[in-house]
Parts: C-alpha cells; sequence; structure tokens
C-alpha cells in the first residue's frame, strides 16, 4: 500500500468521524448547561476519563477481535473508526464549549433571515456555525492523526505507514518527503481552524451560564454515549487483560530480567513526562494570562494559537521535525541528548494544557476562592483552618490534577518517545509496543496494566504528600 492510498483513506475516515461527531458534541455541550455545577464536574470526569484511556491498551485488547474480524475487513474498519469516534468526542465537547463565542448570534441571524437577507456562507461562518466548525476541525485532526489503534487494528493509516517507515531505516530526507502530504492536509484543516478560533467575544465559557431544560434526544445522548465509552474504551480492554493478570504478576516477580527492565522504562517514560507536563502547564498559564491582560484581543489569540500549533500537527510531525532540525551543525551534539524529547513532549502537551486550563477556570468559583482567601485572615483559628483548606481544594487540587493529566498524556506518548529518545533509553510504551505484536499472554497483560497503574498511584503519592505538607504548614 503507498502512501497516498493509505492518507486517501485516513483523510475519509476521519471526515466520516467528524460529520458523525460534531452532531454528539453539540448535543452534550448543551447538556452541561442544563446541569448543575456538581453534575458537570461528574459529565467532565467522565468524559475525560473517555479520552484519557490508552490507545495503545486499547488496541492491544481489541487485537484478538482483529484477527476475528480478518476476513471482515469492513467490520473490522467499522469497529476501529467507532473506537475512534467514542475517544474524540470529548474533546470535540470541550472545543464546542470553549471556542470563542461567534460575533454573530443565532437570534441576529434570525432577525437578519426575518428582514429579508438570504442565508449567506459568510453569514453562517460569523455565527453559531463558526463553533461546529472549530469542533469538526479539531476531531477530524485527532482522528487523522491516530496511531496506536490503527497499528493494532492493521487498518490504512498514514501515522502507521510513516512510522514504521521510519523505524524501519528509511533515511529522514525520505520521511520528510512523504510526510509532505499528511501536513498540508493538516495545515488546510488548521489554518481556517486558526482564523476561526483568534476571532470571537470570549475564550471562556460562562459557568453561571443560564441553565435551560434540553429535550428527551439530548438527554438520550448523554446517557447514551458515556456508558457506551466507559465500556467500551475502559471497561472491556481492562477486563480483557485482568483476565490473567495474577499469573503474569507471579511470572514477574520471579523474573529478574524482565522485572528490572520493566522497572527503568517505567522510570524512563516518568522521567520526562513530569518536566515536559510542568513546562506545557506554566506555558499555557503564561499564555492566558498574556490573554486575559490583552482582554483577549485578537493578536492575544493569535499568540496562543501559533504556540499551540506545532502541538496541533500530531506526535509524529513533532517527532519528524525534530530529528531533522537537531541534525542541524549547532544543535547536533545536542541529538542524543534528552533535550529533543522534552521539547516535543512540551510542544505535544501545549495545546491540552490550554484546553484544560480552560475546562478548569469553568468550574473553579472566583467567589469561592476569594471567600477561602479572606477566611485564612480571620482572627478565630477554626475559621483559618476552614479558608486553607478551601484554598487547597479550590487551587491547589485542582491545579495538581491538571498537572496529573498532563503527565500521563506525556508519559503515554509513544512516537515521541520511539523516535526521539537518546539511544539506550526505552521508555515503557516503546517497550509494551515493541512487545504487544508477537501476541499476548499473562506476562504483557499484567506488564500492561501495570505501566498504566503505577505513575496513577505514584502521582496519587505525592498528592497526598503535598497535602500533609500543605496542612503543615497551616
Amino acid at each position: 500500500m503507498s502512501l497516498a492510498v493509505a492518507c486517501g483513506w485516513t483523510l475519509l475516515r476521519s471526515f466520516i468521524v467528524a460529520m458523525l461527531a460534531v452532531p454528539v458534541c453539540w448535543k452534550l455541550e448543551a447538556v452541561l448547561d442544563s446541569l448543575p455545577r456538581a453534575g458537570r464536574r461528574t459529565v467532565w470526569f467522565l468524559l475525560a476519563a473517555a479520552f484519557l484511556a490508552p490507545e495503545l491498551l486499547i488496541g492491544y485488547a481489541y487485537s484478538n477481535f482483529q484477527l476475528s474480524l480478518v476476513r471482515y475487513p469492513a467490520l473490522n474498519e467499522s469497529l476501529y473508526g467507532f473506537l475512534v469516534l467514542l475517544k474524540v468526542i470529548p474533546v470535540g465537547v470541550a472545543v464546542a464549549r470553549f471556542s470563542p463565542a461567534p460575533p454573530v448570534s443565532s437570534e441576529a441571524l434570525h432577525i437578519h433571515r426575518l428582514s429579508g437577507g438570504g442565508a449567506s456562507f459568510s453569514s453562517l461562518i460569523r455565527g453559531p456555525a463558526r463553533i461546529h466548525l472549530c469542533t469538526a476541525s479539531v476531531v477530524f485532526l485527532l482522528s487523522f492523526q491516530e496511531f496506536e489503534m490503527a497499528s493494532f487494528f492493521a487498518t490504512a493509516s498514514w501515522t502507521v505507514w510513516l512510522y514504521d517507515q521510519q523505524v524501519g531505516g528509511l533515511m529522514l530526507s525520505e520521511s520528510l518527503r512523504f510526510a509532505i502530504m499528511p501536513v498540508v492536509t493538516e495545515a488546510l484543516v488548521l489554518v481556517p481552524l486558526v482564523l476561526l478560533a483568534t476571532q470571537g467575544n470570549s475564550l471562556a465559557a460562562d459557568p453561571e451560564k443560564e441553565r435551560r431544560p434540553q429535550s428527551r434526544t439530548v438527554i438520550f445522548c448523554l446517557l447514551t454515549y458515556l456508558p457506551v465509552a466507559i465500556i467500551a474504551l475502559i471497561a472491556i480492554p481492562f477486563a480483557i487483560m485482568g483476565s490473567g493478570i495474577l499469573d503474569g504478576l507471579r511470572i514477574l516477580l520471579t523474573d529478574t530480567l524482565q522485572r528490572n527492565g520493566f522497572l527503568i522504562s517505567v522510570a524512563t517514560a516518568a522521567g520526562f513526562a513530569v518536566p515536559a507536563a510542568i513546562l506545557s502547564h506554566s506555558l499555557a498559564g503564561l499564555l492566558l494570562n498574556y490573554c486575559v491582560l490583552r482582554r483577549e484581543s485578537w493578536k492575544s489569540r493569535a499568540w496562543i494559537a501559533a504556540a499551540c500549533l506545532p502541538g496541533l500537527f500530531g506526535s509524529l510531525s513533532i517527532s519528524l521535525a525534530l530529528v531533522a532540525l537537531f541534525q542541524i551543525g549547532l544543535l547536533n551534539p545536542l541529538y542524543d541528548t534528552i533535550i529533543p524529547l522534552m521539547i516535543g513532549t512540551t510542544l505535544f502537551l501545549l495545546p491540552r494544557a490550554v484546553l484544560l486550563r480552560l475546562l478548569l477556570n469553568s468550574v473553579t468559583s472566583g467567589e469561592s476562592s476569594h471567600l477561602a482567601a479572606m477566611l485564612t485572615d480571620s482572627p478565630i483559628s477554626e475559621q483559618r483552618q476552614v479558608g486553607r483548606r478551601l484554598i487547597w481544594h479550590e487551587r491547589y487540587r485542582r491545579q495538581l490534577g491538571l498537572l496529573g493529566v498532563l503527565y500521563f498524556w506525556g508519559y503515554m506518548e509513544l512516537t515521541l518517545a520511539a523516535l526521539l529518545a537518546p539511544v539506550g533509553m526505552i521508555a515503557a510504551p516503546v517497550r509494551l509496543y515493541a512487545q504487544m505484536h508477537y501476541g499476548r499472554n499473562e506476562v504483557l497483560s499484567a506488564t500492561s496494566l501495570l505501566t498504566v497503574m503505577i505513575p496513577v498511584a505514584a502521582f496519587f503519592v505525592v498528592v497526598g504528600i503535598i497535602k500533609l505538607i500543605h496542612q503543615s504548614r497551616s
């Protein structure tokens, strides 16, 4: 299969996924307005869980289904497309929620039609359709750039084709030449997206937006998507891999070579994911604060879009660009260091950090944070303690949660670690990906689950320690 064919199939699949996802995202976003604050937090948590489910583990868990569907390529493609659709919908909901409000409201367009004006393309773009276009563009890009599940489903994908060629020994110049076609395709989507995102009224959704009742169709959409996504993306994969976990753990604990290699790979992945998460989190905060200081002018939004643009091209494009960049004379001494991987992971995480910070702002009440700060100045010790606990809940815990999500994304990123890590540094996802193509066994299933569970458990331990330090200082 040629790159043109693989890119064409990926383009068609991503277009279909985007068209199916937009109405679902629109209905789910509408439900959020009708929910109280606690309900919105629950829905956001479930949406985040669906999107954070590692593609590597999902593809590995469903790989046996792919083998049984080898004679039915249409069913195999449909199953893969369905899983991708479930994965990208949460991001589409977030984009629909936090896209800048259009310059022309739906009410203004309605009055324009009543006054005899026609529905031109420019009026639609300046109206609510702008948000749908932003949502469709981001969903399309995520589907177009998906790699891990496509590899296990053996479906036509430009990311799998180009990655296999690069790791198979293809010259970098040839890889860059082959990357032109998909990168141009992404640029054709990204340029209009950036232009739309830099115009509008506000970057943040109003957390106190008036709640309006929703139709039964909208409620049914929410009640259908969330259980299906959690079951298909989390419950089924973890149940499949957990069936032989006890035998796998017993073998892993007795095999010193496998155990040490696994622990080193986990430490390696965490070692570059933590600083990259902190950097992307800090940069996102600086960009959004600059936007607020500039009163969300189009120039400040343009700076945010420019900073996020490299990450929106996907991890494979970032990897190839940085490999080429660090082979230039002055940067060549840094090629076999962790610096290219750190830069690539930070660029990859930055758009996600901006979106997560906007989400955090939407569920955080400025009034409660202000009242908590006032309580810390109270002359009554009990009130000061209550204020410090509220500050921990409203500020530190949520910021640490945001950092944890970014850390997990960077930790599970396969392509960047495979192409940019120094020689001899093998991250956990790269090690798993290499072993998963030899078939499924109890040890590999146990290792896969532990690869996810260990960093998550370590994160909660660190959060607990920070909380104890915060309380002791109080």
